[in-house]
């Protein structure tokens, strides 16, 4: 029979490193300061379905394959969105964004986390659509310009929640 004898040396340092492992999950650690909070915007917004349809020319149908010509066809034009945030005299967010999907005609989706530090802030949260580069919004896409702003006191660990409220089509902050 062929046993297997571990060294000594290897059983040392197994036990060592074990006990090194426990010692050190017994330090404390901070992920973040004790003071910090977190102001989060998370929202999804729709643009309407129609808002920035038009009907294709002809010069565009022209360069379309004969089987793909459809003259009642819907060309859309993404609208970008600019979303933006402000905390005192400091500007935190300042993102262009554009719609999911191939064609961008899914919802745009908004997710920021800014770490602030607890106290008083003035907050300050926009969101606007952006004329396409092609030469400005279509006809009759409404433009979207939509912000909330407010002096808050932020706690240790607090999470500061703007969203999107549909219902009165404006941003809001959700209390806890």
């Amino acid at each position: 029979m062929n046993g297997y004898r571990p060294s000594p040396l290897g059983l040392a340092l197994a036990v060592l490193l074990l006990a090194g492992i426990a010692g050190l999950s017994r330090v404390p650690y901070a992920a973040e300061p004790d003071d910090r909070a977190l102001l989060r915007l998370s929202w999804r917004y729709q643009a309407p379905a129609d808002a920035d349809c038009r009907r294709p020319t002809a010069e565009e149908l022209a360069q379309l394959p004969a089987h793909m010509r459809n003259p009642d066809a819907c060309v859309r034009t993404p609208t970008p969105f600019r979303v933006t945030a402000r905390v005192g005299e400091r500007w935190v967010v300042d993102d262009t964004l554009r719609a999911a999907g191939a064609r961008q005609d899914r919802p745009v989706f908004v997710y920021v986390d800014v770490p602030v530090t607890s106290g008083w802030h003035a907050l300050e949260v926009g969101f606007t659509s952006l004329a396409p580069e092609t030469g400005g919004m279509t006809a009759g896409a409404p433009a979207v310009a939509l912000s909330w702003a407010d002096t808050v006191r932020i706690e240790p660990h607090e999470i500061v929640l703007i969203e999107y409220d549909r219902a009165s089509r404006s941003l809001v902050r959700v209390l806890p």
